[in-house]
């Protein structure tokens, strides 16, 4: 009768268990520039992200990773950005960010943003043809 030496159940055991908590610690990101465009709503100044990098406003900058679960891609500003009033867009060091759900194509045409009372669609704007 031939023994299957303990040693390779132990790496059968470590991959089966080592790896799913290796991806739940260190959740894959996706490409920072997925997210990259223009974005625009009737209701305020429009959002463009470009590599890692959100700006709105009056040069407001906060900086962003984009990320994934699985309702759909996601941009994880450094702090919570939103919107004021129905106005504005705004930064909230104070508050923790919230997810801003883009749409859940290879090149996302628009991403949502919270206020107090709704969530905001921005479209992507069309520029050269993309």
């Amino acid at each position: 009768m031939h023994r299957t030496p303990p040693y390779f159940l132990i790496g059968i055991i470590a991959v089966f268990v080592g790896l799913p908590l290796y991806w739940w610690a260190f959740p894959p990101r996706l490409p920072i520039g997925a997210a990259d465009g223009t974005y625009a709503n009737p209701c305020c100044e429009p959002i463009k992200l470009h590599n890692g990098q959100m700006t709105f406003g009056h040069s407001q900058t906060i900086s962003y990773v984009v990320e994934y679960d699985k309702v759909s891609p996601y941009v994880l500003p450094s702090a919570y950005v939103g919107i004021s009033g129905g106005k504005a867009v705004q930064i909230e060091r104070s508050i923790s960010p919230s997810f801003l759900r883009l749409a859940d194509t290879s090149r996302s045409e628009t991403i949502e943003l919270p206020s107090d009372t709704a969530i905001f669609t921005f479209k992507r704007v069309k520029t050269n043809g993309r």
